[in-house]
Formats: structure tokens, C-alpha cells, sequence
């Protein structure tokens, strides 16, 4: 509860936004981007596991831990899914 005041009191002053905050938001834009692209060339498991990091960032708080581990897994998938085109192309 005291959370959700502290939200609002933020809200009338726009400082909701704070450093930790959008970088979260930019990780699930750069998810978002990564599901974009590998819509053509990645198999069906990799796309699912793309949605379902996309659903638990949404759903969850900002927690640096969090972030680390799914920003490594974000590279990890991105090179995949590079490689993926890159076989595909040629």
C-alpha cells in the first residue's frame, strides 16, 4: 500500500520514471525487437521462451539481479537467432 502512495505522489510529480525503471523498459523493447525479427528464422521454442521473458519483465518489479540474468540471456539469444539468418541467407 505504501508503495502504490509513494507511486502516485511520483505520479503527480512526473519522477516516475527512474534509471532502473527504464532500463527495464528498454530490456523488454530490446526483447520485443529480438521477437520481431525472429518471427522468419527461429524455431518455435526460442520464440516462445522470447514471450515468456517478455510476460515475466512486464509482470515483475525492476530487480537488478533480474536484469543482469536476463540481459546475458538476451545476448545469448540474439547471437543464436544472428546465426539462425546467417545460415538461412546463404
Amino acid at each position: 500500500m505504501n508503495e502504490q502512495r509513494h507511486r502516485a505522489v511520483l505520479d503527480m510529480t512526473n519522477k516516475t520514471k527512474t534509471r532502473a525503471d527504464q532500463e527495464w523498459q528498454e530490456l523488454i523493447q530490446r526483447f520485443q525487437v529480438l521477437l520481431h525479427n525472429a518471427t522468419t528464422t527461429a524455431s518455435v521454442d526460442i520464440l516462445q521462451e522470447i514471450i515468456n521473458i517478455i510476460n515475466s519483465l512486464q509482470s515483475n518489479k525492476p530487480k537488478p539481479k533480474v536484469y543482469r540474468a536476463k540481459a546475458k540471456r538476451f545476448e545469448e539469444l540474439k547471437v543464436l537467432i544472428n546465426k539462425n539468418t546467417n545460415t538461412y541467407s546463404h
